[in-house]
């Protein structure tokens, strides 16, 4: 059943687009919205615009399809729809859902030809019109009364959390808006600290994802409106790696709106857990507040409903989380799996407990049990994939990359520990290159994506590329599983590659704003007490950054023992020789018995330690990692048998 014409979605298109524009109206006509799609732009004459108008000023949502054509067109119909639109937002309240502009292709946001008014509101990406069930369901959710979602600043906007000026330096005029969290990114990339701060991707496929279904509604009794705010949530986060943090926001919002209507739905609880599991997993919000959120839920859906299996679903995604609790979940996702055999969220879930209790081969057999269902899943092996690498099976490891990403071209995650085989387990810059190279155009959408492979042409020390693919990034800074990051860090390190040394010190500038806001919010942020460090001293603010180096060690040490692995970059751009190699001679040595790679790549590639290079003790730490990374090339670089870096 369709909704009522006052919840209409007039669909605006150049007829260039037509067909792009008529697979997404099928699309959400099959989800029961009505929408007011013209399939001829040419009609023409006074009754025709006059019906235009009028459901221009009647529709509930107004779509905008943007590419370039619509780019190429500085004249068309289209144009006047779309100004028709941008005015009637004059009489909203910010609030109201009302602009949901879609681009089908590879058109670039801060590029396109379109009222500002639209620059002011999330955007979906739906390349070639194909549109994604979670699309529609974000549709009728807006349309079912929910406010507009969260508004994302666009590039040339101002104000707190919002892109920077723009830099002339920047080719063709627009600021790169990017940044990398120098001192973390390798650690959370790969292997140690990636895996302990992330239980992995364990979870997710948009073709075919059946994590623990509530007990259907019987079809004589319609599903409360509660119960659809759940399904709607669902099919926004169940995607997992292929959902973004916009997803998880708003199935958290109509999570909570379900539990607000119907206090006693266990389901909405189950699934409110679910997603701030997921915000934990992705590093969309690792906050306190969000752990006591999954607590919370977590037990009430168990309460409500203690032998419902999505309940119990959520209570061992809740002793994932908590402390001395892995055999816990351990033990209800076994249970569950016995169940629930063909739930392949359940068994990457149980995968990816059994790994973080070092229970590999069971880890691994519980990967290919999801890898091995009706239409595969990329997911699962990736997750296995990742277990590879860490026993150094990197062969293996390759092959499991190769195979999710033939199931699944456009999985950006995918991509990413791609170049994590190459440039750190292996050390190979030729293979990483190549690899950048084969990451297709609309992947770069993912900002971790783009964050990635900004930092690897860095490394590569093509300037020129790194600032390509920065351009994808839009946000002032990025939190997520893989990249943590202000703004300007990293692209002020390419423009310092590039010899533009004054537009790289108005990035750190920008970057360093950015941070101090953040820093208000939590002035225990030991990820922006160590960024704002290394910031100062790329500005050459040597007594500021001393002091900030100081409280940042300080605080890493209360909290983990030991110095965190990037503040030999401090030292670096404060000219610390002694300190940087004496750091790389330890952690080298450290490395080379776990059987890890992460600060050998760093060594290797990164240009922040050339001025060093000429130096004795580090040729000496060069000849150590190159005799490293030959024996990885000769398949022989177990851990045993790795050298031992020289004090």
């Amino acid at each position: 059943m369709s909704l009522p014409d006052r919840n209409a979605v007039f669909l605006s298109y150049a007829s260039q687009d037509a067909e792009a524009a008529k697979r997404i109206a099928e699309a959400l006509r099959a989800a029961g919205v009505e929408v007011w799609f013209d399939q001829n732009e040419l009609t023409g004459g006074d009754q025709w615009d006059q019906k235009i108008r009028k459901q221009i000023a009647e529709c509930a949502l107004f779509v905008p399809v943007i590419s370039a054509e619509t780019q190429a067109r500085l004249e068309g119909y289209f144009r006047i729809e779309w100004k028709l639109a941008a005015q009637r937002t004059h009489a909203m309240a910010e609030e109201k859902a009302f602009l949901l502009p879609v681009v089908i292709d590879d058109t670039r946001d801060a590029e396109a030809k379109v009222p500002a008014e639209f620059k002011a509101v999330q955007w979906t990406r739906l390349p070639g019109g194909v549109a994604a069930e979670k699309f529609c369901a974000r549709v009728l959710a807006l349309l079912g009364g929910l406010e507009l979602e969260p508004v994302r600043p666009r590039p040339g906007e101002r104000g707190e959390g919002a892109a920077s000026p723009t830099n002339a330096n920047v080719k063709g005029g627009r600021r790169v808006r990017a940044a990398a969290r120098l001192v973390a990114i390798t650690v959370v990339l790969v292997l140690g600290g990636y895996f302990a701060l992330r239980p992995a991707p364990n979870a997710g496929d948009e073709a075919a994802l059946s994590i623990a279904r509530p007990t259907p509604v019987a079809a004589a009794i319609p599903p409360s409106k509660a119960q659809q705010l759940v399904t709607q949530a669902r099919s926004l986060y169940e995607p997992w790696d292929f959902a973004s943090a916009d997803d998880f926001k708003l199935a958290e919002r109509l999570l909570k709106e379900a539990t607000e209507i119907e206090p006693v739905n266990a389901d909405a609880y189950a699934a409110l857990a679910i997603v701030s599991f997921g915000h934990h997993v992705f590093g969309f919000d690792r906050s306190a507040a969000r752990d006591a959120l999954l607590r919370s839920a977590a037990e009430r859906a168990a309460k409500l409903a203690p032998e419902s299996d999505f309940a119990q679903l959520a209570l061992a995604l809740l002793y994932r989380r908590s402390p001395g609790t892995d055999d816990d979940a351990v033990r209800l996702l076994r249970a569950l799996a016995a169940r629930r055999g063909t739930d392949k969220f359940i068994l990457r879930q149980l995968g990816s407990v059994l790994r973080a209790t070092q229970r590999d081969e069971e880890a691994l057999a519980s990967f290919d049990r999801a890898a091995a269902l009706p239409g595969g899943d990329a997911i699962a092996l990736i997750s296995r994939a990742l277990l590879l690498g860490r026993q150094q099976r990197l062969d293996e490891m390759e092959a499991a990359v190769e195979e999710a990403l033939t199931l699944r071209p456009d999985y950006g995650y995918a991509h990413i520990i791609k170049l994590v085989v190459t440039c750190y387990h292996r050390g190979d810059m030729g293979r990483t290159k190549l690899a950048l190279q084969q990451i297709p155009a609309r992947v770069m959408g993912d900002e971790r994506v783009a964050a990635v492979a900004g930092f690897m042409w860095y490394w590569a020390r093509d300037a020129e590329r790194a600032t390509e693919a920065l351009r994808h990034v839009s946000h002032d800074y990025i939190e997520s599983n893989v990249v943590t990051m202000p703004t300007g860090l990293l692209i002020g390190l390419v423009h310092r590659l590039a010899g533009r040394k004054e537009a790289a010190a108005i990035e750190w500038r920008g970057a360093l704003g950015v941070l101090e806001r953040r820093l208000k919010l939590n002035p225990t942020s030991a990820s922006d007490l160590g960024d704002r460090a290394a910031l100062l001293a790329l500005l050459g603010e040597r007594a500021g950054a001393e002091e900030a180096l100081r409280g940042y060690e300080e605080l890493r040490r209360l909290r983990t023992g030991r110095a965190a692995p990037g503040t030999w970059q401090i030292y670096a751009d404060l000219g610390r020789e002694a300190e940087v190699a004496d750091f790389f001679a330890e952690r080298l040595k450290a490395e080379y018995s776990e059987g890890t790679a992460s600060l050998a790549a760093q060594f290797r590639f990164n240009p922040c330690l050339d001025p060093f290079r000429n130096q004795p003790r580090f040729q000496a730490l060069a000849a150590e990692v190159d005799q490293f990374y030959a024996a990885v090339a000769k398949g022989s670089a177990k851990p045993a048998e790795k050298p031992e870096a020289k004090k």
